[in-house]
C-alpha cells in the first residue's frame, strides 16, 4: 500500500522489483517527477475545470480526512510498471504518491499503483492464456500484463517459471483489472530479504560505524528478515545526503539512513526521518477536566474481570484537542460523560485528544442516500429481535468498508456489521465503518414441538440448561429460507415431523435464513453392522442393572460417521464404542454416527 512507510516500501522494493538493467529498459524512478514526495492517499475525486485533485487518507487521531491540490498542468502521472498516462485516467480509489511543490499546496508529479498482497493458494499458473487462479473461498481467475514483472528468487523469470502451492506474493494493476508483478522464493517465503542494486534505498537501518571504506547498518527487522549488523563496502565516490544536503561520513553516526547499491558497493547514503513512535492510545468516558491543572480524567475498562477504574492523565500545553474529529477546542469544552480517545507519548502525557459521541454497533437494514442516513438494528441476540435505529450521517463524515478507508455511504452493503460513532449532540454519524467479515446471523437449536405450514410458522423447544424444563420459541420462516431435510436435502415445511432436532440460523431480525431438521438423536453402544441387510444394530439403555435392549436401523446410503470432527469409515467402528446415532426425520433410517473421544 502506498500509505505504507519508507522502511516496509524500501524492504518490498527489494523484495519484488528488478533492477532497470534487469527489465532491459528504463525504469522511472521519482527522481523523473517534478516536485517532492509529500502525501499519500487515495483518489477521491478529481476537478478538470477546477484543476483540483480531492485525496483521502486515514488519520489515527483525527480519522478519515480530506485534502484538496491544485494540479499543475504539466503533472507526470505513472502508474504500474512505469507507464505515464492522463490524470483523467487514474480510476477512483487508486492509491497514490503525490510529489508537491515547496509549499505543498501543488501536485507536480503522481505514481499510483495497485494493491500488493501474500498468497498461499495460488493454484493455477496458465502461460499460454497468461492468467493465475487463486483459490480460496472463491475461485479467482487474473490475466497477467504482459510486461507483468515475474521475480523468482531475487531474479528475473517467466509465468512459465512460476509454480502452484508456493508463498506468492502478487501486485495488481492501479484499476486492479490485472496483475504486474508476481514475486516467489527468497524475501517472500521468509528467507531473508536479499538487496538488489541500483534502487534508492536498498537497505534501511541505523549507521552503527563507519570507517574510510566501509558502513555498518544495524537493519531493522521486519516479517521475514530478522533484525542484524550488515557491512557494506563504499564506493569511492559515494555520495552523503543529510536532510537532503550534502554531508560527510563523520555526520552520519546513528543515523536512520537508505542506502543505494551499485555494482555490490554503497553509492549514496541518505537520512531519512523516522517513523514517529507508535502513541500509546487509551479510551475512556470524561469523568472531569482541569484547565488549571491542565489534566484529564477518565473512566476506562479495569484488567480482566475487574470493574471500570478512573485515570488521570496530564496533558501536554501544545497537545490537540479536536471534537467530532475536526472541531479544535478546549480542554474545559469537553462535555462530561462524553467518549474520549487519547493519544499519549511515552511520559504518558496526552499530546493527542479527540472528543465523540456514544459508539451504536448493528446490522445495516438499509442505506437512504438521498436523506444521506442509515437504519441499523442494534441490540439483537437469540431472543430478541433488536432495535431498528435510522441516524443521519454527516455530509464528510469518513465512511469504511472492509479495510477501504474512503467509501461512498450508497455502496455500503445491506447486512452487513456497521459501527456509528456519533457526535457530541448525537445528532448524526461522524464516522461510519462497515464491514462482512462478522456476519450477524444467530443459530438456535431446539426439538421441533409444532409447525404451522400456512403461516409459515414453526415452534421448537428449546433447552434452558441441565435439569430446567424446556422453553417455547416461534419463529417465522420466510418463503425464500431454506428447508433443509436429513442435513442436506432440499425440503418443505410439510415435511416436518414433530419431536424433529431442528437446528435454524436466524438474520438480525430474528427471520429464519436457513432451517435444519433431521429425527431424534439416539444414544447407545455400537455392537454389529451387517452389510448384506445394511443394518447397524446398538444397544440403548443399557446400565449397571440392566443389559439394554438392541436395536437395528437400517442404514442410509450417504450416512455419515465420525469420531470427534474426523470424517471415518463404518468399518472403523470397533464393538463397544459409545454412539450417537442420527435418524432420519422419519425415524427409519441411520443418516450420522458420532463417536465423542
Amino acid at each position: 500500500m502506498l500509505t505504507r512507510s519508507l522502511l516496509t516500501f524500501a524492504v518490498v522494493l527489494a523484495a519484488s522489483q528488478v533492477d532497470a538493467q534487469e527489465c532491459g529498459r528504463q525504469k522511472a524512478e521519482p527522481s523523473d517527477i517534478k516536485g517532492k514526495p509529500g502525501f499519500q492517499g487515495v483518489l477521491v475525486g478529481y476537478d478538470k475545470q477546477a484543476s483540483t485533485l480531492i485525496v483521502g487518507r486515514f488519520d489515527k487521531l483525527l480519522g478519515n480526512q480530506r485534502t484538496t491540490f491544485v494540479v499543475a498542468k504539466d503533472v507526470k502521472v505513472i502508474v504500474d510498471n512505469d507507464k505515464t498516462i492522463k490524470i483523467d485516467d487514474l480510476p477512483d480509489m487508486a492509491q497514490m504518491d503525490l510529489y508537491l511543490n515547496e509549499d505543498k499546496t501543488t501536485i507536480l508529479g503522481i505514481r499510483a499503483e495497485g494493491p500488493t498482497f501474500h498468497t498461499d493458494h495460488l493454484q493455477v499458473v496458465d502461460a499460454q492464456k497468461q492468467t493465475i487462479t487463486i483459490k480460496q473461498k472463491n475461485e479467482v481467475t487474473s490475466s497477467v500484463a504482459a510486461d507483468a514483472k515475474i521475480i523468482i528468487n531475487g531474479q528475473a523469470a517467466t509465468l512459465a517459471d512460476v509454480k502452484p502451492n508456493l508463498r506468492t506474493m502478487v501486485k495488481m494493476s492501479v484499476d486492479q483489472k490485472s496483475v504486474v508483478g508476481i514475486a516467489q522464493g527468497k524475501g517472500v517465503d521468509g528467507e531473508k530479504v536479499v538487496a538488489r542494486q541500483g534502487k534508492p534505498g536498498d537497505v534501511v537501518g541505523r549507521v552503527k560505524a563507519v570507517d574510510a571504506g566501509t558502513i555498518t547498518l544495524t537493519v531493522i527487522a521486519t516479517k521475514i528478515a530478522p533484525e542484524e549488523d550488515k557491512t557494506f563496502e563504499l564506493a569511492k565516490d559515494v555520495k552523503i545526503l543529510i536532510s537532503s544536503q550534502e554531508g560527510k561520513l563523520a555526520d552520519l553516526s546513528a543515523k536512520f539512513v537508505a542506502i543505494t547499491l551499485k555494482d555490490a558497493k554503497v553509492a549514496l547514503v541518505q537520512t531519512i526521518e523516522e517513523s514517529s513512535p507508535e502513541s500509546i492510545a487509551i479510551q475512556g468516558l470524561l469523568k472531569a477536566q482541569s484547565g488549571e491543572k491542565n489534566t484529564i480524567t477518565l473512566t476506562v475498562p479495569g484488567p480482566k474481570g475487574q470493574p471500570p477504574e478512573d485515570r488521570t492523565f496530564d496533558v501536554e500545553k501544545e497537545a490537540k484537542i479536536l471534537v467530532d474529529h475536526t472541531k479544535p477546542a478546549k480542554l474545559a469544552d469537553l462535555p462530561l460523560g462524553s467518549q474520549i480517545f487519547l493519544s499519549l507519548s511515552k511520559e504518558q502525557k496526552a499530546i493527542g485528544i479527540v472528543a465523540v459521541g456514544p459508539t451504536l454497533v448493528g446490522t445495516l437494514k438499509m442505506v437512504d442516500a438521498g436523506k444521506y442516513a442509515v437504519t441499523v438494528i442494534i441490540n439483537a441476540d437469540k431472543r430478541i429481535p433488536g432495535e431498528e435505529r435510522t441516524v443521519a450521517v454527516a455530509k464528510d463524515a469518513g465512511i469504511s468498508f472492509d479495510k477501504t478507508k474512503e467509501f461512498r455511504l450508497s455502496d455500503l452493503p445491506v447486512g452487513s456489521r456497521i459501527t456509528l460513532t456519533l457526535g457530541l449532540d448525537q445528532k448524526s454519524a461522524i464516522a461510519v465503518s462497515a464491514t462482512t467479515t462478522r456476519p450477524e446471523v444467530f443459530s438456535v437449536s431446539g426439538v421441533l414441538s409444532g409447525f404451522d405450514v400456512a403461516n409459515n410458522k414453526v415452534t421448537i423447544n428449546v433447552s434452558k440448561g441441565k435439569g430446567q424444563p424446556g422453553e417455547d420459541q416461534t419463529h417465522i420462516v420466510p418463503k425464500e429460507a431454506r428447508v433443509l431435510i436429513d442435513f442436506d436435502r432440499p425440503g418443505k415445511l410439510a415435511d416436518l415431523k414433530n419431536g424433529a432436532t431442528v437446528t435454524l440460523d436466524l438474520s438480525a431480525d430474528l427471520k429464519v435464513v436457513t432451517l435444519r431438521a433431521v429425527g431424534p438423536n439416539l444414544v447407545g453402544f455400537f455392537k454389529s453392522v451387517d452389510t448384506t441387510k445394511n443394518i447397524l444394530t446398538v444397544t440403548v439403555n443399557a446400565s449397571k442393572t440392566s443389559p439394554g435392549e438392541d436395536k437395528g436401523f437400517e442404514i442410509a446410503r450417504d450416512a455419515r460417521f465420525s469420531v470427534g470432527k474426523q470424517q471415518v469409515r463404518l468399518a472403523d467402528l470397533s464393538v463397544g464404542m459409545r454412539v450417537t446415532l442420527s435418524m432420519s426425520i422419519d425415524g427409519k433410517q441411520v443418516i450420522g454416527a458420532r463417536v465423542d473421544p
